[in-house]
Formats: C-alpha cells, structure tokens, sequence
C-alpha cells in the first residue's frame, strides 16, 4: 500500500496567470483521463467556440496576429502602491453599470486568473455555447442571479442557511455586531518561527477528540483558506441543509467515512474542489505584505467541545467547554502566537 504524503508543500494548486496553455490545460491534468480533451475546454466550452491565445504586443501587426473576433482580453500587470490607491479610492466611488455584466468579488489569494476567465466566459454566454449540464453551463446558471458575493452560495450553502461576515475587532460591541448564531470562526494569522516551533512540538502530543468531528489534513498548498470553508461547513451539516446534489453535498458524502488523510487525498484528486477553490471566500482582495505567510485556520464547536482545526497539524486540537455563545472569544497576540479564550 502506499503511504499518502502529508507534506504541506506536497501539491499546490496552480494559480492561472498570463501563459495561454496553462489557461486552455492547466488546473487538473487528471481531468485529461476522463475527458481526453483540454482541460478548460472539459470544463464546458467546446474547442470549436473559443480559446485563450498569447498577445504578443500593442503594435499594429502583432494585433492583428490575435484571432478574432476577440470576446475577452485577460490583462497581466504589477500590483504597486499607485495602483493600490487609486483601488481604494475607487471603492468610495458610486459605481453605475448595466445589470447584464457578470462580475464577481475575489475572495480568494491567487485566484485573480480563474476568476479573470469566469468574468471573461461569464459576459460571453450569448455569444458561446457551453456544454449542457457541464460545469461551466451549471456555474452561470446557478450565479446568474446572485449579487457578487454570493457565489459561495453556489456551491450548494443556500444563502438563508449560512453566509460569512467580518469580525472588526475584539471589542464586545464590535463582537456583538455580528450576526448570530455564529456557527463557526475563520481566522487569519502570520506564520512565524514562534508558531512552526508550537506546531511541531504539538505533532507529538496525542490528540483524543469526539468522532463527531470533521478534521482533513492540508496536503495542498495555498489552501489553508478553502480547508478553512471545508472544516467550517462540514461541522455544521446538522446545522444547515445543504442543495442536494451541490458541490458541498456531494464532497461531504463522499468523505464522511474517510480519515483525514484519505480526505486529503480525495481533495488533491479532485478537480471540483480545484475549480472551488477559486471561488470560496478566504483571502479577501487585501495585498499581502512580502513579509508574511498567513495562514487560515478554523474553530467551531462540536459536541459542547470548541475545536481548532488546523490542517497542517495532525489533528483537531480541544480548547474546552464550549457553545457557539462564546465562540467568538478569540484573542491573538502579535506574531508570537495566538491564544483562544473561550469563557
């Protein structure tokens, strides 16, 4: 038998950037097995209606080198504190357009080239025809009609049964402007020496938690924020009722009875989960700083019991008594760690 690698670094998702092939093949080369075709166009759009293609210039020839007619163009550029700016000014501005633009917020880190392709395929549909029932046809249709932070919602968490919020701040008003029950905490923090030190010093400690609990381990890189979403719903399916059939309804089935590990393995298998990945909400659009490595972990309360899951430690760590009441009781201190305070 195999022994599953648990490396944090093991696989990484790949972030599409500015190389037409990785647009037209990339995000799953498993896919290739079953539908022995590209890839983007596996997902939905046959290679007779579009494809993505290099630009290779602005002068004249070089434009016209570029097949047409052109639906979309897909822009690469540097992110610097000008054009930082002049994006936060932007967001106090009243902004007018036609309801008939397809455009969605992102909410995840590196995730600026699958959701460059859903807004370039997305304003095209009259003008492309998508394979009926594949997951492109099944993704417009299902957020056609969704505001822009919504599509989470898509995946198959109906949006009277769930959504995710911001916590301003530790304050108790700031704590209680946050709508309740809150049913689990998302939470962001730099990683450090300080806490690779704490992590791998808990790698040894035996770990005794409720069978209740729902726990994967993070064997792919950069998504801490999507095994985040994962732990979070997946602790509280006895608490909303997920669309039959969805995306979440299908991946919680498929691995209730797996153990974290085989769970890891189920993700880094699937290629739905790679396509969600660029859609569930982690990251915000907020620009790192180069001196970081933030990291997504999850607590939520599970058999009177408040857990942390984090998925690059071995397993769910118990902080106590708990109830979904205190659950918001976090305190964290500079880089140096965080604390969980639940009383």
């Amino acid at each position: 038998m195999a022994t599953l690698d648990e490396r944090p670094a093991a696989k990484s998702f790949l972030p599409l950037e500015a190389n037409p092939d990785v647009m037209n093949k990339a995000f799953s080369l498993l896919l290739l097995s079953i539908i022995g075709r590209n890839v983007l166009w596996g997902l939905g759009l046959p290679m007779e209606e579009a494809e993505c293609c290099d630009v290779f210039g602005l002068d004249e020839e070089l434009l016209e080198m570029v097949p047409k007619p052109v639906l979309a163009v897909l822009f690469l550029y540097p992110i610097t504190s000008k054009t930082e700016e002049e994006r936060l000014q932007q967001e106090n501005e009243k902004k007018d357009y036609s309801s008939k633009v397809y455009f969605m917020k992102q909410t995840v880190g590196n995730a600026c080239g699958a959701i460059g392709l859903l807004h370039a395929l997305g304003n095209v549909t009259s003008e492309v025809k998508l394979v009926e029932g594949s997951f492109f046809d099944e993704f417009f249709k299902s957020t056609a009609s969704m505001d822009p932070l919504q599509v989470l919602w898509g995946l198959g968490l109906p949006m009277e049964e769930a959504e995710c919020c911001d916590v301003f701040g530790l304050d108790e008003e700031l704590l209680e402007m946050v709508p309740k029950p809150v049913l689990a905490v998302l939470f962001l923090y730099p990683i450090t020496s300080k806490t690779e030190e704490e992590r791998l010093q808990q790698e040894n400690e035996k770990k005794d938690y409720s069978s209740k609990v729902y726990f994967m381990k993070q064997t792919v890189g950069n998504a801490c924020g999507a095994i985040g979403l994962l732990h979070a719903l997946g602790n509280v399916t006895s608490e909303v009722k997920l669309v039959e059939g969805s995306f979440f309804d299908e991946f919680f089935k498929s691995t209730a009875s797996m153990d974290p590990l085989q769970r890891a393995a189920f993700l880094v298998n699937d290629w739905d989960m790679e396509v969600a990945h660029s859609v569930a909400a982690t990251a915000g659009d907020t620009v790192v700083s180069d001196n970081e490595d933030p990291h997504f972990i999850c607590f939520a309360c599970v058999d009177g019991q408040l857990y942390e899951l984090d998925g690059r430690k071995s397993g769910p760590i118990s902080h106590g008594v708990s109830s979904p009441s205190t659950l918001l009781r976090v305190n964290f201190f500079g880089c140096q760690g965080y604390t969980f305070i639940d009383s």
